[in-house]
């Protein structure tokens, strides 16, 4: 590749790796622009802590050797998307080519009850003909059940003003709204009869969580717009007046296709995928969503509104 125009760098979340991403590298192959960046990928020790995770990953980015003028794209599924902010956060006057961070189903201010997390590793490796009934106590999963608390503690050593030029976007799983009462009764594809005959077994069958949410995480987690008392590297971009300008967060879906997204489908989606690769070309959110048709300005959602 002799001018690349962009570096994309794909990050997991738990129970995963970067073979998550199969689908959506599939559904970017028709995309003439996706085809002239450089895409990588970033594995990492889940079970390690998110602050661990963050270092690994900015010290990958600050060794890597691009062309001048390449700038970098963070492409994260779950818990992804908080190894993506720890880096930033604790190296981002390192970390100056990354101008987007894309967060599918991260739950950037959960706290996932220990069964929530242990249903989710019953459902990623229900495909896979496997059953786990012993949940790790590592502490890079716990943190999970405490976000806040482990971010805090990032910012105590970091520097929340080095994501104040980084795009954020955050991206939901809705298929949990108000009507839907049961996955059961629904019925999912990608895991088919193996899911639906250990779901009835499953800790999360009977978990209580705020709709909409994925299976895992709620709406309200994933989100950064919806309360100006919680503390993160993006409050003063999008609370406090003076910094408002240019834009440098949203949160987007479409009521047509992320209400059918559980929490290990979104990265899967071909319309979230094809979004994503629209707005990296673009260059920005204001300029992707100024260039939609005006059908597609009224499913796509984005908050806070253009």
């Amino acid at each position: 590749m002799s001018n690349p125009k962009h570096a994309l760098v794909l990050i997991h979340g738990i129970f995963s790796d970067h073979n998550t991403f199969d689908d959506m590298l599939k559904i970017w192959n028709a995309r003439q622009f996706i085809n002239e960046c450089i895409i990588a990928t970033f594995d990492y020790d889940y079970w390690d802590k998110i602050e661990n995770n963050g270092d690994g990953l900015s010290q990958v980015l600050d060794d890597w050797s691009l062309p001048t003028g390449v700038d970098i794209s963070l492409i994260c599924h779950s818990k992804g998307g908080l190894v993506a902010r720890a880096a930033i956060i604790k190296h981002g006057s390192k970390l100056l080519r990354v101008r987007k961070i894309f967060m599918m189903g991260t739950p950037n201010f959960g706290a996932l009850r220990p069964a929530q997390l242990g249903g989710l590793l019953q459902i990623t490796l229900a495909s896979a003909r496997k059953i786990y009934g012993i949940f790790p106590r590592k502490s890079g999963i716990i943190e999970l059940t405490s976000v806040n608390k482990a971010m805090k503690e990032i910012y105590s050593v970091g520097d929340k003003s080095h994501a104040t030029s980084i795009e954020y976007i955050t991206v939901p799983g809705l298929f949990y709204d108000d009507e839907r009462v049961d996955l059961r009764e629904v019925g999912v594809e990608w895991t088919g009869a193996i899911l639906n005959n250990i779901l009835p077994w499953l800790p999360s069958a009977s978990i209580k969580i705020e709709r909409p949410h994925d299976g895992i995480v709620e709406n309200t987690s994933v989100r950064m717009d919806c309360n100006d008392q919680l503390e993160h590297e993006k409050r003063h971009c999008l609370f406090i007046t003076k910094f408002m300008n240019p834009r440098s967060y949203a949160h987007i879906w479409n009521d047509n296709h992320n209400c059918s997204l559980m929490h290990t489908t979104i990265q899967r989606n071909e319309a979230i995928s094809l979004m994503i690769a629209a707005i990296i070309e673009e260059g920005s959110v204001e300029n992707w969503w100024t260039n939609l048709s005006l059908q597609d300005q009224i499913e796509w959602q984005v908050r806070p509104v253009i």
